[in-house]
């Protein structure tokens, strides 16, 4: 039987283990490659402390996020802001110096739309269809597939495909995300894919 004196050195030490699990439990690390196996971005998603790692033009860049009330803003590695995520519910817009107005993000994993600098006329749509995530670039009436994710046989990774049925990225998650429906809208530069991207997860 242990003494009494060492009942709550024992009893902060179990705490102290705990919080250490929850922290890295809480973390969460995704990573997308592309069909060569080649990684393309990282995300290292923590409500307090977000992360973005990717390839750009060959050398590896991160963006660190700082929350404050309903906005989060995104710093290059130099520490020069990239860009602002202001959220209202589930709804969310982007806003950075490099884009002539904003891209808005509306909805849910069911149907979401993304709307670049107002033009409502023609989104890209991500909507949930039995197991399989399909990307429609709209234009007017007209919904144009361009591409679809889903999981592997397996349920170990998250495939993403293009219109002709060939695989562009591999996810290692197993829940899908209309995220992963993002990486096929080329309209929007890949820095800030990505950040729309990583703000999409955190919410679904």
């Amino acid at each position: 039987m242990s003494h009494p004196l060492f009942q709550p050195w024992r009893m902060l030490w179990l705490v102290l283990l705990t919080a250490l699990w929850t922290h890295q439990a809480a973390a969460q690390a995704l990573t997308v490659e592309d069909d060569r196996g080649d990684l393309v971005v990282e995300f290292t998603l923590n409500y307090d402390d977000l992360s973005i790692r990717y390839r750009d033009h060959g050398v590896m860049t991160r963006l660190s996020s700082r929350l404050k009330d309903d906005k989060r803003k995104y710093y290059g590695p130099n520490g020069a802001l990239v860009a602002e995520v202001k959220s209202k519910g589930d709804d969310f817009k982007l806003r950075a110096d490099g884009l002539n107005g904003e891209i808005k993000v509306k909805g849910d994993i069911e149907k979401l739309k993304i709307v670049v600098n107002g033009d409502e006329k023609r989104p890209v749509k991500i909507k949930t269809k039995d197991d399989k995530l399909k990307v429609y670039r709209v234009s007017g009436e007209t919904e144009i597939f361009i591409g679809q994710a889903q999981l592997s046989q397996d349920r170990k990774e998250i495939k993403v495909k293009d219109a002709d049925k060939d695989e562009r990225y591999r996810i290692n998650d197993f829940r899908l995300s209309s995220a992963y429906g993002l990486l096929l809208d080329e309209r929007i530069l890949p820095e800030y894919r990505y950040i729309l991207m990583a703000e999409i997860l955190m919410r679904q």
